[in-house]
């Protein structure tokens, strides 16, 4: 028998993207809903792994993103601040349904690989970045 609520990863993406889409116009984390559109298309690629492992590292830093943001803000209507708050607690299950997503594609993950050679460029890119200010500014 079949959950009336499934939470697969295409769902979860699906409704996080409908709330972040309802409270984008508030004072609401700015950064959700391009997080989410990001996330349908990751979900619905099937032609490469990478997108859905590179959503899956920017879920779990939202995550922490959002936390701190509820913390700091204090003028947010009680409405916006509960789907603040929803999409917040959503984001552990989506993070382990996109998990069981790339297990079910054939992609292992472990610690290193989540993010995959996207975040590993973006890592090289940054380290060429400070390594090349340092050597303008004299720095060891």
């Amino acid at each position: 028998m079949s959950s009336p609520f499934p939470l697969d990863a295409q769902s979860l993406v699906l409704l996080q993207t409908t709330i972040s889409f309802i409270t984008a116009p508030f004072n609401a984390p700015s950064y959700n809903f391009p997080l989410f559109l990001f996330g349908i298309y990751a979900t619905d690629n099937t032609n490469s792994n990478e997108p859905l492992r590179l959503f899956s590292v920017l879920v779990g830093a939202s995550g922490v993103l959002d936390i701190i943001w509820l913390i700091k803000t204090t003028d947010q209507s009680g409405f916006i601040a509960m789907l603040s708050f929803i999409n917040l607690l959503l984001k552990a299950p989506t993070f382990f349904a996109i998990l069981v997503a790339l297990r079910h594609r054939g992609a292992g993950f472990s610690a290193g690989q989540l993010g995959g050679a996207a975040s590993t460029g973006v890592l090289i890119r940054l380290h060429r970045f400070t390594s090349a200010f340092n050597h303008s500014h004299n720095i060891p």
